[in-house]
């Protein structure tokens, strides 16, 4: 089985006090210690107004971008094991700047996009996995029912903190899964040992559905 990523995310929402130019600032100053590549700051005359994304640093194929409008710190690349590396480095960094993250941080986040080859028709193995008694569905009569994608949730204290999408990728239908996964929590162990077992997860699903 062939997983592609595009991209992996690992985000961290920031609460709404945080002084986002201060932030970037005391980080771009240690990432450049660190030896991160640092861009170059776009800088527009009369009136400087920051851009809603700003990548601060850049280490191997991952970025550590600022979400204005999002009001976040994401790491974010194509290597889940570079990004992972990044967002240890950061969030151990922070303290040393003067953040607590208990304070600073409202949640931590995966975002993954996985393109999966399989092994069978991606249509055949999701219409395997969901087996619907079309003849006592409502739809059947405005036509043929297809199975389009399967979304999954996962809720734990009244809140979803994990969504998963399989679906057909759009550009491979007949040989590739689309597998789209985010989530959320505040704690920050919780978060790494998700992304640690993710992968291993997701190939054991995609198995059984395979199989199914």
């Amino acid at each position: 089985m062939e997983i592609l990523y595009e991209p992996y995310h690992i985000g961290i929402k920031l609460h709404p006090y945080t002084n986002l130019d201060i932030l970037k600032e005391r980080l771009k100053k240690e990432l450049g210690r660190r030896g991160y590549e640092i861009p170059r700051e776009i800088v527009t005359e009369p009136i400087k107004i920051g851009p809603p994304e700003e990548i601060i640093g850049i280490k191997e194929d991952t970025q550590v971008v600022i979400r204005r409008d999002l009001q976040a710190l994401n790491t974010r690349g194509t290597s889940p094991m570079s990004v992972s590396s990044v967002f240890k480095e950061i969030t151990d960094l922070l303290p040393n700047l003067g953040y607590e993250l208990d304070a600073l941080v409202q949640f931590y986040e995966i975002i993954a996009t996985m393109n999966i080859k399989t092994s069978k028709k991606p249509v055949e193995i999701l219409k395997k996995a969901i087996r619907i008694r079309r003849q006592k569905m409502i739809l059947r009569t405005l036509g043929k029912v297809k199975i389009l994608g399967v979304h999954i949730g996962v809720e734990r204290k009244g809140r979803v903190s994990m969504d998963l999408i399989i679906e057909p990728n759009p550009t491979s239908p007949t040989s590739r899964l689309w597998v789209k996964v985010r989530f959320r929590s505040k704690n920050k162990a919780e978060v790494e040992t998700f992304h640690e077992e993710l992968e291993k997860n997701i190939r054991e699903m995609i198995e059984f559905l395979e199989g199914a």
